[in-house]
């Protein structure tokens, strides 16, 4: 593991040079402890630092056309599920041994499963320090505020119930460390997805005067980047743009019969 990360990853040209070698050596590491059913304390910390690196390229390198975000996360769920049941076997072996990262991990956890509800049956039997460490309480709040009522998939949901997504982005900038941000960036797409359609389902009415809203204010509600971020987003949702004097967009369009279901996520990273 020093070796990989130490002198084959800080040696790169950049960490998609380095990442299909790493990504594989990682892989037969965590095959290595499996098959010698070795769960102590280098296993830990090997699993720890394999899921930060995880964590790093799926945002690292989300742009690149050849990175796959979907093998990348079903890496870093194997490698938090062993995680989970180290730290579970720790505590129960006749020499424990403190976990030092356990609140961090359990918090990366939660936010990966962020809308599995066999994990928010598991959070809820975390022991008192872990339940109330600083980062659960954060990650539980941003896990809450993140979801969505209008999901077509989830059953007994309804269209007309309220998505917190403003204070979601705007909770998310402020307390976020950066492989939490990390990780909720693979779920901005599904985030502002329903933001749109709850705005649909509220501004979609011909009885209202007001039926648009500005680039600016959704920039800033939605955690866009900046406008062109926004725009991008809104012409693969098929959404409508309202243009100003010159040509330039100026607000977006909300109309009842805008088709949002049914459209694979885009990340707008």
């Amino acid at each position: 593991m020093d070796y990989l990360f130490g002198t084959v990853l800080e040696g790169g040209e950049d960490i998609y040079a380095t990442h299909a070698f790493i990504r594989d050596r990682t892989r037969s590491i965590r095959q290595d402890f499996t098959v010698q059913n070795y769960r102590g304390r280098e296993a830990i910390e090997c699993h720890e630092r394999i899921a930060r690196y995880h964590i790093l390229c799926l945002h690292c390198l989300c742009t690149n056309p050849n990175f796959s975000e979907q093998q990348e996360m079903e890496q870093l769920r194997k490698v938090l599920q062993s995680l989970m049941e180290f730290y579970k076997d720790t505590k129960k072996s006749s020499a424990p041994f403190q976990l030092l990262n356990e609140a961090e991990f359990r918090a990366y956890y939660a936010l990966v499963f962020l809308r599995d509800q066999d994990v928010s049956r598991q959070l809820e039997t975390l022991p008192e320090n872990i339940f109330f460490s600083k980062p659960m309480l954060r990650c539980l709040r941003l896990r809450s505020l993140a979801q969505r009522s209008n999901d077509r998939f989830v059953q007994n949901n309804s269209e007309a119930a309220p998505n917190l997504f403003n204070r979601f982005f705007r909770d998310l900038k402020s307390s976020a460390t950066y492989l939490e941000a990390c990780v909720l960036e693979t779920w901005f797409g599904s985030i502002r997805t329903g933001a749109f359609k709850a705005l649909r389902q509220a501004l979609g009415v011909k009885a209202l005067q007001i039926s648009q809203v500005s680039v600016e204010i959704l920039v800033n509600m939605l955690g866009f980047d900046d406008v062109e971020q926004l725009i991008a987003c809104c012409n693969y949702l098929g959404l409508e743009l309202v243009l100003d004097e010159v040509g330039e967009p100026k607000a977006i369009w909300f109309k009842r019969n805008t088709p949002l279901e049914g459209q694979p996520f885009f990340h707008c990273r």
